[in-house]
Formats: C-alpha cells, sequence, structure tokens
C-alpha cells in the first residue's frame, strides 16, 4: 500500500537516529496520558520515549519477578522455608 499522507515519507526529527539504533513504536496516547507521561519524563530528566522505555523494561523485570517467585516459593515452602528468614537461616554459612 502507498501512503498517501504526504507527511509519511518525512521523519520526525530523531526518528532517522532510532531507526538505526532499534524499532520505532508509534502509540496513540488520549491527551491528560501524554500530558502525564510528559510531566513525569521532565521531572526524570529524560524524554518521553526514554520514560516509556524504561517503564517498559520495569514491567517485563517485576513479570519475570513474579514468575520466578510463583516457580519457587513452592519448592521453598516445600523444603520448609516460609519466609526471607527462614532460607537465610537454612543456607547460613554455605558459600
Amino acid at each position: 500500500m502507498i501512503a498517501t499522507n504526504r507527511n509519511w515519507f518525512a521523519p520526525a526529527q530523531g526518528v532517522l537516529k532510532c531507526l538505526t539504533d532499534g524499532e520505532t513504536l508509534t502509540i496513540s496516547l488520549p491527551k491528560r496520558l501524554r500530558r502525564d507521561l510528559e510531566k513525569m519524563a521532565k521531572a526524570e530528566g529524560v524524554s518521553s520515549s526514554e520514560y516509556v522505555r524504561r517503564a517498559i523494561k520495569a514491567d517485563i523485570f517485576r513479570r519475570a519477578l513474579r514468575a520466578t517467585r510463583r516457580e519457587l516459593v513452592p519448592k521453598a515452602r516445600a523444603m520448609g522455608n516460609y519466609t526471607d528468614e527462614d532460607v537465610f537461616i537454612q543456607f547460613k554459612g554455605v558459600k
């Protein structure tokens, strides 16, 4: 399909660099969410894109951590470990 939008071939500032560094994802946000994103990014001293990248990475990490926990908690409980302290006591002195 050929784009009929004249601006289709005129990349926004920074898009050319982004195409060489990674892939571009375009999303739509309600105005309020976009304003909140820009406010939070400014508070962190990063671009909106960097803020979103960090948020996605953090979400991926949290999901992986929860999945690992779901797998390991039953095994720990089977060994009699119910708290962090139980684990540390059991492995105290193990090097």
